[in-house]
């Protein structure tokens, strides 16, 4: 039996450090979109100028000049991004991979798009604003993405106004979260189990355990396994491993967020085979993205082949989403478990 590997707790926890604090920096707002000629006068007329107008920071990946992996440079601009704007005009596959990395980050987005109707179908039940290549279009959306930044900044002072006065918990707090637990509404658990994981509550961990099976519905098992690595990776490691994580074929969504915490842990032969079977899931493109990210951030050379037959997949953003771990992989000096 494998030991349970120790996950990295910096991924959890916020790390504190002794260096003097330097002059605040302005928040980073990524934009995500294809750089087809047709779409600068978008970029540079209307989508910079609004975030900077609201104090942003805007960075596009052909704006990155820095050396290094590109791909790895992106998810650094996307784990340090408040917001993330994603032009889905023309499908480019490299937007469709950015904007689900931006998702498993729990990114806010901001998505556009001259053809919604175009877009992939993961994508069509969100809100996405509708703008035409026309004078009167572009300023309408100009005032669209105006109103979603206006929007995000009231959400974001409100959390940051409760982050800061650090208001402790108290007893009661506490057990009316954990008594939300066995509310008959997913929307009370839901809201209990991110509190309780927040607040890293095991005496809670049990009941959160419960809430995993496959029988439940997926956003709460979801949240659930969050949860549960928050309070406790060790414990969280078998859960996340196991039929109610990365084997909950009932779910996609549910794999899906499994393989991406099970990321945050050292590379195991057992999961490692387990991801090798993600990649052949035919059912779920989110379910071989997230193995794909997984398998190069852990840069495992023996999945070289089953990611160079991932590079004909039928989606988009496994496509990119093997390339680039591919590249992360060919590009290691150091060797990990599973290699040959």
């Amino acid at each position: 039996m494998n030991a349970i590997p120790t996950p990295k707790r910096s991924t959890v926890h916020k790390t504190t450090s002794t260096k003097k604090k330097s002059a605040p920096t302005k928040p980073i707002a990524f934009v995500a979109m294809s750089f087809k000629l047709e779409l600068e006068p978008v970029y540079l007329k209307i989508i910079h100028p609004v975030l900077e107008k609201y104090g942003y920071e805007c960075i596009r990946g052909d704006e990155i000049t820095t050396t290094g992996i590109i791909i790895d440079q992106i998810r650094d601009c996307i784990i340090k991004a408040k917001v993330i704007v994603c032009d889905l005009t023309y499908s480019n596959p490299n937007v469709y991979y950015e904007l689900g990395m931006a998702h498993a980050y729990g990114k806010r987005t901001i998505l556009i798009s001259q053809d919604p109707q175009d877009c992939k179908f993961d994508v069509k039940h969100q809100r996405i604003i509708e703008y035409k290549d026309e004078k009167y279009s572009l300023l309408d959306l100009r005032d669209a993405l105006s109103l979603s930044l206006t929007e995000i900044s009231k959400k974001k002072a409100k959390e940051d106004n409760y982050a800061f006065a650090e208001i402790p918990v108290t007893s009661s707090e506490l057990e009316a979260a954990r008594a939300a637990l066995y509310h008959q509404t997913v929307e009370a658990q839901r809201y209990a189990v991110h509190f309780l994981g927040d607040y890293q509550d095991k005496a809670a961990y049990e009941r959160i355990l419960s809430l995993t099976y496959p029988s439940n519905n997926p956003d709460l098992i979801r949240d659930a396994l969050t949860a549960l690595y928050k309070i406790d990776p060790e414990k969280a490691w078998h859960v996340l491993s196991g039929y109610q994580g990365i084997e909950c074929y009932e779910h996609c969504l549910v794999r899906e967020r499994a393989i991406l915490l099970l990321g945050n842990y050292p590379p195991t032969e057992d999961v490692i085979n387990k991801l090798f079977v993600c990649l052949r899931d035919d059912w779920s493109w989110g379910v071989r993205v997230a193995a794909c990210q997984v398998l190069g951030r852990w840069q495992v050379k023996s999945a070289l082949d089953v990611l160079k037959d991932r590079r004909v997949d039928q989606s988009h953003p496994v496509r990119a989403a093997a390339e680039a771990a591919i590249e992360e992989i060919v590009n290691t000096k150091t060797s990990r478990i599973g290699d040959s």
